[in-house]
């Protein structure tokens, strides 16, 4: 479903696609917001968009893997690398990380994060989100739901889907996370300012086969 997800999306938010096609469909927990699932490493080490001591646009490309690997003591990390990219996986116990890094003129450009934490661990930790953009995928009944908050310069993204029986509020859990460059993508046509938890078919500009 998650590949035809992508594909649908293709003709929505090209520049997204990538960032989505590997989103990790998880269990939809009813987990406190405000609380890091102990499964996922990372985000105790800095505030985001930092995550593990890397920040995007700012943190040298070269320098990335090793702060990464000092800073998640006791993971093994399955590491592919080219001069422009590097995506990583590990396992450690019961947990589980995998992310895609961008170089951009030798600094760490967008960062890709598969996550499985509530919404409401976000929103505390970086405010009320800047806007939100919804699509119903008619052919598969589902939302692919994207939200942003801007943070000066940078920007980080959310991303979650929800089928037509799950709850938008809180505790869903946001299924992969983007630190880029805040490039203004709340200003186009199908990104609605934020407006709390309303009915998901508040944010939606339009329906999709």
């Amino acid at each position: 479903m998650l590949v035809l997800v992508c594909r649908l999306m293709f003709r929505i938010w090209p520049v997204f696609c990538a960032s989505v096609v590997s989103i990790l469909l998880v269990n939809h927990a009813n987990q406190p917001p405000g609380i890091i699932n102990s499964g996922q490493p990372g985000f105790s080490i800095c505030h985001l968009p930092c995550w593990a001591g890397v920040t995007p646009y700012e943190t040298a490309f070269s320098e990335a893997l090793k702060i990464i690997t000092a800073n998640l003591p006791g993971w093994s990390l399955n590491i592919q690398a080219n001069n422009a990219q590097v995506s990583f996986s590990g396992q450690h116990s019961e947990s589980r990380i995998d992310g895609i890094i961008d170089e951009n003129r030798g600094l760490v450009g967008r960062m890709r994060l598969d996550v499985a934490l509530p919404l409401g661990y976000f929103i505390e930790e970086l405010g009320k989100p800047y806007c939100v953009r919804a699509n119903h995928l008619t052919s598969i009944d589902v939302d692919v739901v994207v939200i942003y908050w801007h943070l000066g310069d940078k920007s980080v993204m959310g991303i979650t889907t929800l089928n037509s029986s799950e709850k938008w509020y809180p505790g869903v859990i946001m299924e992969a996370l983007v630190m880029l460059v805040s490039d203004e993508q709340c200003s186009l046509g199908d990104a609605l300012p934020w407006m709390g938890f309303a009915r998901l078919w508040r944010y939606q500009t339009d329906y999709w086969d």
